[in-house]
């Protein structure tokens, strides 16, 4: 049976527990992908866009919870800037989460999952108006 003093000084009853939540799961990383969450920074993530955008002609804008409605916001602002020169892919999903609640008592853990909305947004420049990027936008976009 553990103890107060077990549980590294931390004041939680017997009857309680602890909620550990695990990552989920993480599309690649890669060089045109911008994860965003409520803690990001929005005016570093548009700049980033941005500049992503002019360099490869396309950006994958990723969201997941509660971030949904801030990744959204940051396509349409990339749409902004862009003076409408882009077009949005809207693509959206459930992702299992999972958490495992420890009990204080016995140590015992039971995995929880739950449904978590998400979106993944494809922002491409047009080609038309900018030939130069074509072949960097095939090749960095065409995968996903």
């Amino acid at each position: 049976m553990a103890s107060k003093e077990e549980n590294a000084g931390v004041n939680v009853d017997e009857e309680e527990g602890f909620v550990r939540r695990r990552l989920p799961r993480h599309l690649p990383k890669r060089y045109n992908d911008i994860y965003v969450n409520n803690n990001s920074n929005f005016k570093s993530q548009l700049q980033r866009g941005l500049t992503v955008l002019k360099e490869s002609g396309c950006v994958l804008v990723h969201g997941l919870g509660a971030a949904v409605p801030r990744a959204i916001n940051l396509a349409q602002s990339l749409q902004d800037n862009c003076h409408g020169e882009v077009t949005l892919d809207i693509r959206t999903g459930t992702v299992t989460l999972t958490e495992d609640l420890q009990w204080v008592s016995d140590g015992t853990i039971d995995p929880q999952t739950k449904n978590s909305s998400s979106i993944h947004i494809k922002v491409n420049l047009n080609i038309a108006q900018n030939p130069n990027i074509a072949q960097k936008t095939t090749d960095k976009c065409s995968k996903s």
